[in-house]
């Protein structure tokens, strides 16, 4: 489809800027027929530019209905096969994270859900500092039973990653049964920690100046075993 593009403000502008001139001008009943011919055809021309912006703003809005049902076409194929099932309550999710977790206190907690063509997703968020300056952020996001289907968050989980040098290591491995990421830098004293629990749940720990084991150990702390009840107490 041609596509034309029109400079709409300049095109006004220089329409005022013409018609002020006229209208300035000294009378004179040559000139005056000739400024009544302008107007007009200034508002001719002003008609047929609102005209073509009223028929691209329509065609837009017509693109982004198109892309939005091609978006839940695409949902709905995920969903198809009865893989759907209800997501938890952030609210939920925000209990496992409690007040204080191995010394480090909680100051910030939040949460949503969010979602569109029957397919949610609820996160839930903590942020932990201690007072040497540690802190840890964790993320918990369920996406219901299509989770693993969305998870670009979690694409390492069908991959097979052992890297390691001066600066630090990176591997996919298991984790109290679960798929999981490790990471960490030596230099600036980073280390990250990625699982998807019961196929479903993906659980992020991002930390400073902490190591792997204390990461590993705030998540036991957190109790993941939870999830499964909260999973089967989910409701639409």
């Amino acid at each position: 489809m041609k596509i034309i593009k029109f400079a709409l403000p300049s095109l006004l502008v220089f329409s005022l800027f013409l018609t002020g001139c006229f209208l300035g001008a000294e009378k004179k009943t040559e000139e005056e027929k000739q400024q009544e011919e302008l107007e007009k055809s200034l508002e001719d021309l002003g008609k047929s530019i609102e005209d073509v912006a009223n028929n691209i703003s329509d065609n837009v809005e017509g693109n982004v209905n198109d892309a939005l049902k091609n978006v839940e076409e695409a949902l709905n194929d995920l969903t198809k096969d009865g893989d759907k099932k209800a997501t938890v309550n952030f609210r939920k999710l925000k209990e496992l994270m409690p007040e204080t977790l191995l010394g480090l206190k909680r100051n910030k907690h939040k949460g949503s859900t969010s979602g569109m063509a029957g397919f949610k997703a609820s996160v839930a968020e903590a942020e932990y500092e201690g007072d040497d300056g540690e802190s840890v952020d964790i993320n918990i996001m369920d996406a219901g039973g299509v989770g693993m289907a969305l998870m670009g968050m979690a694409n390492w989980s069908k991959l097979e990653i052992d890297e390691e040098s001066d600066d630090g290591y990176k591997r996919t491995t298991k984790f109290d049964g679960h798929r999981a990421l490790e990471e960490c830098r030596n230099n600036n004293r980073r280390c990250s920690l990625a699982l998807i629990a019961f196929d479903r749940f993906v659980i992020s720990l991002e930390g400073r100046k902490v190591d792997m084991d204390m990461l590993k150990k705030m998540v036991r702390r957190m109790d993941l075993d939870q999830l499964v009840r909260l999973a089967k107490e989910a409701k639409e």
